[in-house]
């Protein structure tokens, strides 16, 4: 765990991805960056594995076909539709802080009888790294047996991109 595994699997991940929307594809096209940048964090599991982390753009919807990557560890994926959670915080966040935020998330959510999936979860930072005030961060937790309810709501209101076509992940 630990916030500086994150931080480098977002670094590594991001870099590639956005050489890949810059043109450097089999076909050389250009793609606008899209919001949110999604990591999925599975945790590892026992004392000594270490987390995997899934970072992916957005396609957007008007790229019918995206080009192929030239890069054997960038992949184009599409995201089956899944009802989340979504609980959007500010400021600067770090993977400590994304997963400081999904345990307090998660165990409000049980609290009040949700049934939520721990195999994995989302976080999504909509920001520039430029931007230094009113930053918008969410964490992303799967519901286990979505009822349409809470998870559907918070989806909808946060104005995220859940339903993009496909996602470049590294």
């Amino acid at each position: 765990g630990g916030g500086t595994g994150y931080e480098r699997a977002v670094a590594v991940g991001f870099y590639k991805l956005f050489k890949y929307i810059s043109g450097e594809n089999l076909t050389g096209q250009k793609l606008a960056m899209t919001a949110p940048v999604r990591v999925i964090v599975t945790p590892g599991q026992g004392p000594a594995c270490a987390d995997k982390f899934s970072i992916a753009f957005f396609i957007p919807p008007s790229v019918k076909t995206p080009p192929p990557p030239s890069d054997a560890s960038v992949s184009i994926t599409t995201t089956p539709e899944t009802a989340y959670y979504v609980n959007g915080f500010g400021g600067w966040a770090t993977g400590a802080t994304y997963a400081d935020r999904a345990r307090s998330v998660a165990a409000a959510l049980e609290g009040a009888g949700r049934d939520i999936g721990d195999a994995y979860f989302g976080t999504a930072g909509y920001d520039s790294p430029f931007t230094l005030r009113n930053r918008h961060n969410e964490v992303w937790l799967p519901a286990a047996k979505p009822d349409g309810g809470a998870a559907a709501t918070a989806a909808k209101s946060s104005g995220a991109a859940k339903k993009a076509p496909a996602a470049a992940s590294a």
